[in-house]
């Protein structure tokens, strides 16, 4: 089946990211760890055959940094993030993909391994979703469009999965998750990948890691 994925970044060039961070550094600091993200996400999940990779930014000037890695380029539309992953999922399924895979730019494990894994669950149920440790989510995909779980969400909150899931049981719609991993928006995750064993995974940011003594 032709599967899309689409990773939705603001760009470390041109954005203010990592925003919730900036409590503790400075906003060149902040951009600094989101490109080492954006590297270390990147380099483990491409080159990759099974599916399209997409990036969706904020505007067209913060898709030039990310036409280094790929010419599937979109903007994101939309008042929220609901309504712009809605429109992103209508739009590359309108495109003929039989399946939209959509990450974010956070979770620095997501591999290739573990997208080929959500894109096979699509094969069973209509909806797939990694779960994040704070209650969100880092990765949700399906089969078809499922408009009721972009809607009535309570966004960056603790409950974005509990409405997410509750949305799909309200139209029995079949769906199952991944495992959870953790996200890096706040200063305990920060310390929680500094401490840990995944610096052969991702490189980049643990270098970003060490240089700030974490």
């Amino acid at each position: 089946m032709n599967t899309a994925v689409v990773m939705l970044s603001k760009s470390p060039v041109v954005d203010c990211c990592k925003t919730r961070l900036t409590d503790r550094l400075t906003q060149q600091e902040a951009n600094a760890l989101q490109a080492a993200l954006i590297d270390d996400i990147m380099s483990n999940i491409l080159p990759e055959p099974d599916y399209d990779l997409w990036v969706a930014a904020p505007t067209t000037e913060s898709l030039v940094y990310f036409q280094q890695f790929t010419s599937r380029l979109l903007v994101q539309c939309g008042n929220d993030l609901g309504e712009k992953m809605e429109n992103l999922t209508d739009q590359l399924f309108s495109q003929g993909y039989d399946k939209v895979v959509l990450i974010g730019s956070d979770m620095p494990l997501t591999t290739s391994e573990l997208l080929v894994e959500a894109i096979r669950h699509l094969d069973t149920c209509d909806c797939i979703v990694g779960p994040a440790a704070d209650g969100g989510y880092f990765l949700i995909g399906m089969c078809r469009r499922i408009p009721e779980i972009f809607r009535g969400v309570d966004w960056s909150t603790d409950k974005v999965l509990r409405q997410t899931v509750q949305a799909l049981d309200s139209v029995s719609l079949r769906h199952n998750q991944l495992p959870v991993y953790r996200d890096m928006d706040e200063w305990p995750d920060l310390v929680y990948y500094a401490y840990t064993e995944f610096a052969a995974l991702i490189p980049n940011t643990s270098r970003w890691l060490k240089q700030h003594c974490l």
